[in-house]
């Protein structure tokens, strides 16, 4: 490949750089609040990050073509200062990425990684390699020597001043990605062994109690008012995984309604399979996300708190196809709500009412960290709920709460006041009233 070409090349992708750069700093997944990126900037940032793809294939394509060695004592310094140029242009178009992504880095690396098995860390790990890292910290001063050996254009690119990279910046870059490369392999094997201790403490009771307290006369005065997608919130008693799980409210999980509404208003296999006659909600648990009766769903939980959203007929709908989306998905052990691919029950619930373009009407969350895991606790939408009643338009409403009293095994319906004031309840079965 000729030295002309080679620089027209180089051009070509400089050029192409500083337009992606553009179009990633003005992105909307950039400038939208953190945690509440929509379905449609996601799809668009994931084509932009293509185009990113396709020029590092490209950079990569040149550095390979840049070895300038043919024997040990033979130098092709015209390769050599193109190499170092290559390196050093793209080690800093890594480093300038991550300064753009800033607060919203964590959500684009699970983000990429999950759709193209990669992350961008990925491509930064390209040039960490000993005989790249070598060419990088060659100083100028020993290749200035030998001007006359070079072409005068690639001598320039020599002088320019763009061949040098910062030692600070490089070791910050490389501990980052570092810690991300074990990170992913760690998460791997928590997953694995997360799944198998999650399983034995779902499965595992402080009480000889086999059934939940919430009565069927109780849930049949709830199916008189439900509506489609309502929302659960409930709890089961001496469960081992409350002690696990914050505070009072364990688990989140939307009503479905029944197989006759959803025959009639979707096409989807598993619709088939239901019973047309039964109540059905939608939830994650260990085994995965699935569809249950109601019947089932209630007969291990001892509390259930409803709310209703006030979104749109349509709003509604787009959210249960959101929701039928993830059916089987695995569920998340490792409680990251940046993953699309595996979800806990909370994530399901909120990312099936996701916004999913600019202007759609959505919840603000606030995720926590427990346990070194990025959720949204359940106990946490009560406080939303409370949070929207103080505003001139609410998106959600208190609409049913069955409590019961563990001490006598009472179980009845009760207000709304006290479905807010629930929150504040121990999350330990042994203090509760």
């Amino acid at each position: 490949m000729k030295v002309k070409k080679i620089l027209r090349e180089i051009d070509l992708i400089k050029k192409d750089y500083r337009q992606l750069s553009k179009e990633l700093k003005n992105h909307a997944l950039l400038r939208s609040k953190k945690n509440s990126y929509t379905k449609e900037d996601k799809e668009s940032f994931l084509i932009l990050w293509k185009k990113y793809i396709d020029l590092f294939s490209k950079l990569k394509k040149l550095i390979w073509f840049s070895w300038y060695r043919k024997y040990f004592f033979f130098i092709h310094y015209n390769k050599l200062v193109l190499r170092k140029f290559l390196l050093v242009f793209y080690f800093n178009s890594i480093l300038e990425i991550e300064g753009i992504f800033g607060e919203h880095k964590s959500f684009i690396r699970v983000l990429l990684d999950e759709n193209f098995k990669k992350d961008y860390g990925y491509f930064a790990k390209y040039i960490y390699r000993p005989r790249f890292v070598t060419t990088i910290n060659t100083p100028n001063i020993f290749i200035t020597p030998f001007q006359r050996y070079m072409d005068s254009k690639i001598y320039k690119l020599l002088i320019s001043g763009e061949i040098e990279v910062n030692n600070k910046n490089r070791l910050s870059a490389n501990y980052n990605n570092l810690f991300f490369y074990f990170k992913y392999r760690f998460d791997k094997l928590l997953f694995i062994v997360s799944e198998k201790v999650s399983y034995l403490i779902s499965i595992t009771r402080f009480s000889f109690r086999t059934k939940g307290l919430i009565t069927k006369k109780n849930i049949d005065k709830y199916l008189k008012i439900a509506q489609p997608w309502d929302i659960f919130l409930t709890r089961w008693n001496w469960n081992a995984s409350n002690i696990s799980i914050p505070w009072f409210w364990k688990h989140m999980s939307l009503y479905v309604w029944k197989w006759s509404f959803l025959k009639k208003n979707f096409s989807s296999d598993f619709i088939s399979d239901l019973d047309s006659k039964t109540h059905y909600v939608i939830e994650a648990t260990w085994d995965g996300i699935k569809v249950v009766d109601i019947e089932k769903f209630i007969s291990h939980n001892d509390y259930l708190g409803v709310s209703r959203t006030t979104f749109t007929k349509e709003k509604i709908y787009r959210s249960i196809w959101n929701s039928f989306e993830h059916i089987w998905k695995w569920y998340d052990y490792i409680f990251n709500f940046y993953s699309d691919k595996k979800l806990v029950c909370s994530e399901l619930v909120m990312k099936s009412y996701t916004s999913e373009f600019k202007g759609d009407v959505w919840f603000d969350i606030q995720l926590e960290n427990i346990w070194t895991s990025l959720v949204y606790p359940p106990n946490s939408f009560v406080s939303m709920i409370l949070n929207e009643q103080n505003k001139k338009k609410s998106l959600l409403e208190p609409i049913f709460f069955i409590d019961s009293i563990e001490k006598t095994g009472e179980n009845f319906v009760s207000t709304s006041e006290e479905f807010l004031e629930s929150r504040k309840r121990s999350r330990l079965s042994l203090f509760l009233k």
